[in-house]
């Protein structure tokens, strides 16, 4: 029997609040998964902890990478894939090579999520061309393994918690059992931005909407924002590798830029503006991929 708590049920009494947190690392610690939950429930339920958007994030960018990658060992964990040009196949040139009972790792990863605070790094890499196209796989390694180099990067205004890093592996081990199956691309990479933006989006927005309950916003915004959190919860429910599962994203993540002026308005009136109201906004670059994967999303659903 599955005795985890519903997502409504997480809605209408959720967890205490965690305020004595003062790094991702120790908000994690002081929250734990349910037994028999889902990965969107998890981060839910850290998501309404959470007492600044930073964690809200965290929980959310975490809870995509637990959907996605399910058997993962316990642990924080940050997905490395873009490098210097991106992360299209054809422009990883990190490495993995055969070296007698193991393989050798080696190459550099820009803008990797959460890596100064992960146990653990999911690493996109090459093991070379095969009919000229890029041959990527996905591997797991320690954060502390023997040839890792972090160097943090600055983090955005709204969530200085969430750590970002330049990671360098210079002929890093890698077991063989850490080598992940699947195609690093089509199975990693390319779903993962899917996964993200729909995860942290719902997590950001329960975490929103907990506070506007305990501050007293209007209740039309409220209704409109749990809204977006059952959009969310049904969406995660699909595969969300389908061109209707992207628009169905597409529309979510519309509603919540028409939301935020709103939310922002409130914010800033609240005890908590100091933490969530953005003083920063999204890069365009952001914007524009996301209108190709709409685009996209849409030739395909016409051609099916």
């Amino acid at each position: 029997m599955n005795d985890a708590p519903s997502l409504l049920s997480l809605l209408t009494a959720p967890p205490e609040r965690v305020a004595a947190a003062g790094t991702v690392r120790e908000f994690f610690a002081a929250t734990s998964p349910t037994a028999g939950s889902s990965a969107f429930e998890d981060g839910i339920a850290r998501a309404l902890a959470a007492d600044r958007p930073g964690y809200a994030l965290a929980s959310g960018h975490q809870a995509a990478v637990r959907a996605l990658f399910p058997d993962l060992p316990e642990g924080i964990t940050a997905f490395c894939a873009s490098e210097e040009r991106g992360a299209h196949p054809r422009y990883i040139a990190t490495r993995l090579e055969e070296s007698q009972d193991a393989y050798r790792l080696s190459g550099e990863k820009r803008w990797a999520s959460l890596a100064p605070q992960a146990d653990q790094l999911i690493v996109v890499a090459s093991r070379g061309a095969t009919e000229g196209r890029n041959d990527l796989v996905c591997v797991v390694v320690p954060a502390n393994a023997a040839g890792t180099t972090l160097t943090p990067l600055e983090a955005p205004g709204l969530a200085p918690e969430v750590g970002h890093a330049i990671v360098t592996f210079e002929a890093v081990e890698v077991a063989p059992h850490a080598v992940l199956p699947g195609d690093g691309y089509v199975d990693a990479v390319k779903p993962f931005r899917t996964y993200e933006d729909l995860y942290i989006a719902a997590a950001l927005q329960a975490a929103t909407l907990r506070c506007g309950i305990d501050f007293g916003w209007p209740k039309d915004l409220l209704e409109d924002t749990l809204g977006i959190v059952l959009a969310a919860a049904a969406l995660a429910r699909e595969d969300l590798r389908t061109p209707a599962s992207h628009i169905g994203l597409s529309s979510l993540s519309r509603r919540c830029e028409e939301l935020d002026a709103h939310q922002q308005q409130h914010w800033a009136a609240s005890p908590l503006a100091e933490r969530w109201v953005r003083t920063v906004e999204p890069p365009a670059v952001a914007a524009r991929a996301k209108e190709r994967r709409r685009e996209v999303a849409w030739e395909r659903f016409s051609e099916a």
